[in-house]
């Protein structure tokens, strides 16, 4: 009985997210109304901005969040080890698509770590057919900013609205539809 009681607490665990943290994250589906308890963020408060994410694109031009400035940008949180994350790629791949018109930008920040992740996590990008910006963060940098914790639970999605604020937030793996909510929201 016992056996059985800890083979569904791991399968559990697993289920929700891949994480190394105490508790499994779960889905947050308004998050967008208590994103203030995390972020501090009120209309003149600067603490309630994004981090920025500094990357070069694939024509190696240095990009900023902050040049996104007046596009709805939703930061994926992933790596190519978290069964999860690879689920929910190709849906953040459609978003792309389906909402490139309407000025919303898909960053994929890989948290890979082992060795030079980059060439890794490009190939993987290419095979994949995946259409959006991908950004190695293997300090994790961006990640701790962004969840001000250095626990490890992905994928995690942050939506950051035309004016640079964090305005909701996702945890575990997601469908298209969770993303395109939380996208129309912004627009």
């Amino acid at each position: 009985m016992r056996l059985r009681l800890a083979v569904l607490t791991i399968l559990a665990f697993t289920a929700f997210a891949c994480s190394n943290a105490a508790e499994p994250y779960t889905h947050v589906p308004k998050y967008s109304k208590n994103v203030s308890t995390l972020y501090g963020h009120e209309a003149q408060n600067p603490q309630g901005m994004a981090p920025d994410i500094e990357w070069r694109d694939s024509n190696g031009v240095k990009r900023t969040l902050r040049d996104l400035r007046g596009k709805v940008v939703v930061v994926n949180f992933w790596a190519t080890w978290c069964v999860p994350c690879l689920v929910e790629l190709p849906a953040l791949a459609d978003i792309a698509n389906d909402f490139r018109d309407d000025s919303v930008v898909v960053l994929g920040m890989s948290i890979d770590q082992a060795g030079n992740v980059f060439p890794k996590v490009e190939e993987f990008h290419r095979s994949k057919g995946l259409n959006f910006q991908v950004i190695t963060d293997n300090k994790m940098d961006v990640y701790k900013a962004y969840t001000r914790t250095s626990q490890v639970a992905i994928p995690q999605t942050f939506f950051v609205d035309v004016d640079g604020f964090v305005q909701s937030r996702l945890v575990g793996e997601q469908q298209y539809d969770s993303f395109k909510e939380q996208i129309e929201a912004l627009l």
